[in-house]
């Protein structure tokens, strides 16, 4: 990879990590408009200046650990039979400006309205993946899913495919047709889209192309303007190569994923890589006492015990019985939850996941007629912990064949052929805390306050249980999982 390579790849992030790149002579940018001809410049003089307040710096309160911390990285891999010779095309997106978490005016002023019908596709979509997810996985570990991660790197790839490829793609999706999922995707990434005082929701898209292939510009230019996405020529039987996604990666999830290039090496026979991450980072809109952090026992579903810290508070707010499970909801203090779903005796956590009606029902139950307000004397587990997804034989399940052969048509993304997916995988890590920021306190008003409860319930989430971190996707949960051992890491 050459230096105007690197310098692209960095322009967004902390110019104190830029200077570490060790860039050397300087030569003009190649390729689209948005890329910019001053962008090596700007990168070495930014190299010089203080570190401005970006995803590595570490804002005053971090230190203090985080309420809860949410990420995910989905990897799409594309592969050809020929290896063509041609010119190369690299493009690089304009983020979102981040708002201040005190700018009410400047939040009205961000958010655009979303298509229902998009709204509804992706919450189907979501519940529709997230069963098959949960229906392949060990059933004794914890495990995490994000329908969001998976949704933008996939509708990357539909942009460059075409005819039956394209429809099964859009199928598994539940999208109608291209144009809703290109019209809306760029305007649910900027709504997402946080980076305040207080917490962040950092969504990010890359394209690695491998070198001398003639990659389409319109796909490019679409992907950069709709889906923010940055487009990288590499040369993938390159080592340096999977350390530059590597580095790409950690940069977009904080550090916590992406640390061992090894996960990224790929053979000559590579011709693309789509890469979306997804990073939260927030506080509870009520902090847990810490004193109140006890260590209690957790009930593995084999019958044999743990003992973990439990958190423990009480407040005014909603919950909903639904399906033999109870369900309630805990603010973040930007414009997510965290909701916490705890199954009857004797019912597992995947009754629920392995339907996507009931899923959908269980995760919309706060929002239901059904839901009550009232006392919530709540005690959940501290837990921290990563996992990964296959998703391979997840999109067989939801349709898509021809997308995994040599029959496939991406003739959208270049002229290249065979061109098909060779993989998809899914990395996440997630954990929750009682801890945040004291100097910004903040009460949810979906809590009732002090109207008095229409009845006290108990909610002690010892034995395996679902959550979700939803808000910003219509119905669609940005993160669902299954703590089954709060104790595994």
């Amino acid at each position: 990879m050459k230096d105007r390579d690197i310098i692209n790849m960095f322009d967004h992030v902390d110019p104190e990590t830029l200077a570490e790149t060790d860039l050397g002579s300087g030569q003009e940018l190649l390729g689209l408009e948005s890329v910019g001809k001053g962008a090596l410049e700007k990168a070495r003089t930014a190299a010089s200046q203080p570190p401005k307040n970006r995803l590595l710096v570490k804002p005053a309160w971090k230190g203090m650990a985080a309420a809860a911390a949410a990420l995910a990285i989905v990897i799409l891999s594309v592969f050809s039979a020929n290896v063509p010779q041609s010119a190369r095309a690299i493009a690089s997106p304009e983020y979102p400006e981040g708002v201040s978490y005190y700018d009410y005016a400047g939040k009205r002023a961000k958010h655009q309205d979303l298509d229902q019908d998009f709204l509804t596709s992706l919450g189907q979509f979501a519940f529709s993946s997230a069963a098959e997810v949960f229906a392949q996985g060990d059933r004794s570990m914890n495990s995490v899913y994000s329908p969001l991660s998976l949704f933008y790197a996939l509708a990357l790839a539909n942009e460059g495919a075409e005819g039956e490829t394209q429809t099964e793609l859009l199928q598994a999706l539940h999208m109608p047709d291209i144009n809703l999922v290109n019209s809306e995707s760029g305007k649910l990434f900027k709504n997402l889209y946080t980076d305040n005082e207080i917490g962040k929701l950092l969504l990010a898209n890359s394209l690695w192309l491998k070198e001398d292939v003639d990659f389409n510009k319109a796909f490019l230019e679409r992907a950069a303007r709709d889906y923010f996405a940055h487009s990288f020529s590499v040369d993938f039987a390159d080592s340096e190569t999977a350390k530059q996604i590597s580095r790409w990666v950690s940069e977009n999830t904080g550090g916590k994923l992406g640390d061992d290039p090894k996960e990224f090496q790929a053979g000559p026979e590579q011709m693309m890589s789509i890469i979306n991450t997804v990073y939260f980072y927030d506080q509870w809109s009520d902090e847990f006492d810490r004193k109140l952090t006890k260590d209690d026992i957790f009930n593995l579903a084999d019958g044999s015990k743990v003992k973990v810290p439990f958190m423990n508070r009480t407040f005014m707010g909603e919950f909903a019985q639904e399906e033999n499970c109870l369900v309630t909801s805990l603010g973040f203090k930007n414009d997510q939850h965290m909701l916490l779903i705890l199954p009857d005796e004797g019912v597992s956590p995947y009754d629920i996941l392995s339907d996507p009606e009931r899923l959908e029902r269980v995760l919309t139950a706060i929002d239901s007629e059904s839901a009550k307000g009232g006392k919530i004397i709540l005690s959940v587990p501290k837990f921290d912990f990563k996992a990964r997804n296959n998703l391979k034989e997840v999109l067989t399940k939801l349709g898509v064949e021809l997308a995994f052969t040599e029959q496939a048509d991406f003739t959208g993304l270049a002229a290249t052929e065979p061109l098909f997916i060779s993989d998809v995988r899914q990395n996440l890590s997630i954990s929750i805390d009682e801890k945040g920021c004291e100097a910004a306190a903040y009460t949810e008003i979906r809590f009732l306050g002090s109207m008095p409860p229409d009845e006290t319930i108990e909610m002690k989430l010892d034995r395996p249980f679902i959550f979700a971190i939803t808000g910003g996707a219509g119905d669609a949960p940005l993160f669902i999982g299954v703590v089954n051992n709060p104790a595994a890491h």
